[in-house]
C-alpha cells in the first residue's frame, strides 16, 4: 500500500506475481485527496483501478477498462480499449488509457484529450455521488460498485456527447440517468453471493453500435439496458 504525493505520483515494492495477478487499486478519500483540477478537497470518496499490469496513469477510464475485462474473460485489452473507444466516438488510434492530463499521447489532438479529461470528470462525479449506496469506510459494496460501473458502461456514449457539448453534471441527460442508477444501486441487497452484470458489459468491439447520424448531427444511440442476474 502507498500513498500518492502532492501530483498524484506513487512508488510500491511489490513481487513479480502479484505485479502479474493484481490490479492497482486506488481510493480517493474524502477530506484528503485533493483534485487538482479545482485544488479543492473531495467531498465524498471513490475508488479507481487499472487492468493488471497497468501501473502508470490511473483514471476512470483505466477503471472502466477494467469493469470490461472482468465481466468479459474473454475479452482482450485491446478489445476493451477499442470498445471504449468507439463509445466515445474517438478516432483509430486513441488511447484511451494514456494520460490525457499531460498529453503525453502521440497524434492525439488538444481536442480528443479534451473529450477524454472532460468525460472523465463527468464519470468521477457519478461515482463519488454514489459514494453513499457503496462505500462504508474503507470497504466498497462489490454488486453495488459494478452496478454502478455497468450503468456508466451502458451510458458511456450519453457521457462522452454531455461533455463534449460543454455540458456538465446537471444536464437533463446526467440527472435522469443520476436518478436511475441510485434506484437501481440502493435496489442491490448489501450482503449476499457475487451478481452477474455480463449482460451490460457486452464486447460489441467489431460494431460501433454506440452513434448514429441523423439531419448530419452524430449523436449517442439510446443506452443499453442491461439487466442483473
Amino acid at each position: 500500500m502507498a500513498t500518492t504525493d502532492a501530483n498524484g505520483a506513487y512508488h510500491m515494492t511489490v513481487s513479480a506475481n502479484d505485479a502479474a495477478s493484481c490490479p492497482v487499486v486506488v481510493r480517493a478519500i474524502a477530506g484528503t485527496t485533493i483534485d487538482l483540477d479545482t485544488n479543492t478537497v473531495i467531498p465524498n470518496s471513490y475508488v479507481m483501478s487499472a487492468p493488471v499490469g497497468s501501473t502508470g496513469f490511473i483514471s476512470p477510464m483505466t477503471t472502466l477498462i477494467r469493469e470490461k475485462l472482468a465481466a468479459n474473460p474473454g475479452m482482450t485489452l485491446i478489445e476493451a480499449m477499442t470498445q471504449l473507444r468507439n463509445q466515445m466516438n474517438l478516432p483509430v488510434g486513441v488511447d484511451v488509457m494514456a494520460d490525457y492530463v499531460a498529453g503525453s499521447q502521440a497524434g492525439a489532438s488538444a481536442a480528443q484529450y479534451q473529450i477524454m479529461h472532460t468525460s472523465s470528470q463527468q464519470m468521477v462525479g457519478l461515482m463519488a455521488g454514489e459514494a453513499a449506496q457503496i462505500m462504508a469506510g474503507n470497504s466498497v459494496n462489490v454488486n453495488r460498485y459494478r452496478a454502478m460501473m455497468a450503468t456508466i458502461n451502458t451510458n458511456m456514449p450519453g457521457i462522452a456527447a454531455n461533455a463534449q457539448n460543454g455540458l456538465g453534471m446537471g444536464s437533463t441527460f446526467m440527472t435522469t440517468m443520476r436518478t436511475a442508477m441510485e434506484s437501481q444501486i440502493g435496489a442491490i441487497p448489501t450482503t449476499g453471493g457475487f451478481m452477474n452484470y455480463s449482460a451490460m458489459f457486452r464486447n460489441m468491439t467489431s460494431n460501433r453500435y454506440f452513434w448514429h447520424t441523423a439531419s448530419g448531427t452524430t449523436t449517442p444511440m439510446t443506452p443499453m439496458r442491461g439487466g442483473m442476474m
